[in-house]
């Protein structure tokens, strides 16, 4: 058997890794003491949020954008320790997924662009690839990386632009940042 120095390391960690991901529940979850309750009591947050923020802002969204929003709820109660999950990131993040969305729509519903590259379904997926590429590019340009926010981008540009989804995103988005704030004694990282 060859010994911990014959072996090249690159092979090393493709077999821990291997190892480390070989079972469906995740070892963390079995370890240390508390540790299984923060899986339950975050998800549980994570819940409870989400149906919160759906009772009090009264969503008159389309699905894929909701969808948006859960993704950021998992980021903020599975990652709260992560830059993605910080205010800034969520609510910054959101908002760049709000306006680029909203800026390839209006492209995509514009009679020139129309003329352009026809109204059918290349001109959807132009839009909708602009809108991750902008979304992208504003979110690292301004520092505030959270990736469902490109969901959200793409969302729009699918279900349409109105000042009520605007407004949605963003009071979600602040609302699960302020969640985290309440809770964020009880947060660990699950990941």
């Amino acid at each position: 058997m060859p010994s911990k120095e014959d072996v090249p390391k690159g092979q090393r960690s493709r077999k821990k890794k291997a190892e480390e991901h070989s079972t469906i529940i995740d070892k963390k979850l079995m370890k240390g003491k508390g540790k299984a309750w923060n899986y339950v009591l975050q998800s549980w947050m994570a819940m409870v949020t989400v149906m919160m923020v759906l009772l009090v802002l009264d969503p008159v969204t389309e699905g894929i954008v909701v969808a948006s929003m859960g993704a950021s709820a998992f980021i903020v109660f599975a990652m709260p320790k992560q830059v993605t999950a910080n205010p800034r990131n969520v609510v910054g993040g959101q908002t760049v997924g709000v306006l680029t969305g909203g800026l390839c729509y209006l492209l995509f519903i514009w009679e020139g662009f129309t003329c352009l590259l026809g109204s059918g379904s290349f001109g959807l997926i132009f839009a909708v690839g602009l809108s991750v590429g902008l979304s992208t590019f504003f979110m690292a340009a301004t520092d505030t990386e959270h990736p469902p926010a490109s969901g959200t981008a793409v969302g729009i540009v699918i279900a349409g632009w109105s000042w009520e989804v605007a407004l949605f995103i963003i009071l979600a988005a602040s609302m699960l940042s302020f969640a985290k704030f309440m809770l964020k004694r009880w947060l660990v990282d699950l990941l």
